[in-house]
């Protein structure tokens, strides 16, 4: 897997934190963007997989990154998300919204309990 890549161009960042609006729209990272990105790599620590794993994998003869874009725009959530814990799931369906302004801002994030 060589998901690690960075994206060249207006854009820069590991590919598979990437927020869909970033691939997609070519939009500039941001705080919206950042927060989804949070939310990909809870949810990789928390169930101890690597995101997007099962798309890469595919046999498609399409780069990583294509792949990536069609599983965004099919509005499709790595796999792992749904083995995330009860206790986080708040946190990881919110960060990962595909509409940046209904993601939560990172002073709401900071006030949630475990």
């Amino acid at each position: 897997m060589t998901a690690n890549v960075t994206v060249n161009g207006s854009i820069h960042g590991t590919i598979s934190f990437l927020a869909q609006e970033c691939l997609l729209q070519n939009r500039k990272t941001d705080f919206e963007s950042d927060i989804w990105s949070l939310g990909i790599r809870v949810t990789e620590f928390i169930t101890l997989s690597v995101a997007w794993d099962d798309v890469f994998a595919s046999e498609s003869q399409k780069s990583e990154l294509e792949k990536l874009k069609c599983a965004m725009a099919a509005k499709q959530l790595p796999k792992i998300c749904f083995k995330v814990p009860l206790k986080w799931k708040l946190l990881v369906e919110g960060c990962l919204k595909f509409t940046p302004a209904e993601r939560p801002k990172a002073k709401d994030l900071a006030l949630l309990t475990f």
